[in-house]
C-alpha cells in the first residue's frame, strides 16, 4: 500500500471514492485530497479530504474500502496531515455525525474532543410551497449573502454562541462556503437567520442554518428552495447542522421523519 496527493492524472483511480463536491473542491483548490492505493493492483482503496484554513488543518472525510480496513490505510492518511515538518505543522480539526465518527481511531491518533453545541438534523424536505416570502412592506428583507462581509456573518453566529473557546464558527463559515445559494434574512437592517449550502451530493442536500428568529428562518428556507426547486423534491433526503439551541422550532416545521445525530469535533 502506498500513498499519494491526488491529481488529475491519478483522479481515475479515486473515482468510485470521492464524491462529485470533493473532486469540484479539489479542481478548484479548496481541497487538497489524498489516496492511498494497492501498489500491487494500482487500485485506489482510500482517501482523505482536507481544507487548509488560516489557523489549522480540516479534515473533511477519510474513507477506506471495507476489505481494506483495519490494515493500516487510515492512519497512514491522517499522518501525512498530523506529520508534517515543523515549521509547517498547523492543528488538525475533523468533525461529524457521533455514529459516524470512528472514536477510537481518533483517540489512538491523539485526537481530543472538543466541546460542540452543534447535531444534525436529518428528515424529508416536505413541501417548501407552503413556505412564503416575506411581504415587500415587511420589516424582513432576504438578500443573498455574497453581500453581506464574511466577518459580518461570523460575528453573527459567534454572538449568537455567547464564548469564546475555539473558533468552531470557521469549520461552517468562510470565504467560499458563501455562494449564489447562500441566502440572509434582515430584520430591520440587522441579519436575524443565515442559510448556506455547505454541500450536495446526489439527493442529500447539506445547509447551514444560523439564526433564533423562526420566522426568519423559515424565509431563508422559502428563498433557498425556490433557488433549488429545480433539483429537489419533497421527498429528498436532507441533513441540517444547526447548533442545538437555533433554529429547532423552525426547521421542524419544514422537514418531516426526523432523525437527530449529534455533531462530534475532535482536535489534535
Amino acid at each position: 500500500m502506498k500513498t499519494e496527493i491526488i491529481t488529475g492524472n491519478e483522479l481515475k483511480k479515486y473515482l468510485g471514492l470521492l464524491d462529485n463536491m470533493e473532486i469540484s473542491g479539489m479542481e478548484n483548490g479548496r481541497y487538497t485530497c489524498f489516496g492511498a492505493f494497492d501498489d500491487k493492483s494500482d487500485k485506489g482503496i482510500g482517501i482523505l479530504v482536507a481544507e487548509s484554513l488560516p489557523d489549522y488543518i480540516l479534515v473533511k472525510r477519510i474513507f477506506v474500502l471495507p476489505e481494506y480496513r483495519r490494515k493500516g490505510v487510515a492512519t497512514a492518511l491522517l499522518k501525512i496531515v498530523t506529520d508534517l515538518p515543523e515549521d509547517l505543522k498547523q492543528p488538525v480539526i475533523t468533525y461529524g455525525a457521533k455514529e459516524e465518527l470512528d472514536k477510537k481511531f481518533l483517540d489512538a491518533m491523539g485526537f481530543k474532543e472538543v466541546k460542540s453545541d452543534y447535531t444534525y438534523i436529518e428528515g424529508t424536505l416536505g413541501d417548501y410551497r407552503k413556505l412564503h416570502l416575506p411581504a415587500k412592506k415587511s420589516e424582513y428583507k432576504l438578500i443573498p449573502a455574497e453581500k453581506i462581509t464574511t466577518n459580518a456573518l461570523k460575528k453573527f453566529i459567534f454572538d449568537m454562541k455567547k464564548k469564546k473557546n475555539i473558533k468552531l464558527q470557521e469549520l461552517f463559515v468562510d470565504d467560499d462556503t458563501i455562494s449564489d445559494e447562500s441566502i440572509v434574512c434582515m430584520k430591520n437592517n440587522k441579519i436575524a437567520a443565515v442559510i448556506m449550502l455547505e454541500e450536495s451530493d446526489g439527493n442529500v442536500m447539506l445547509p447551514l442554518v444560523f439564526g433564533k428568529d423562526t420566522k426568519a428562518i423559515l424565509y431563508c428556507f422559502s428563498a433557498f428552495y425556490e433557488i433549488l426547486s429545480g433539483d429537489f423534491g419533497p421527498e429528498e433526503c436532507i441533513r441540517i447542522l444547526l447548533n442545538k439551541d437555533i433554529g429547532k422550532e423552525a426547521i421542524e416545521k419544514i422537514i418531516g421523519n426526523t432523525t437527530e445525530k449529534k455533531v462530534l469535533i475532535y482536535k489534535l
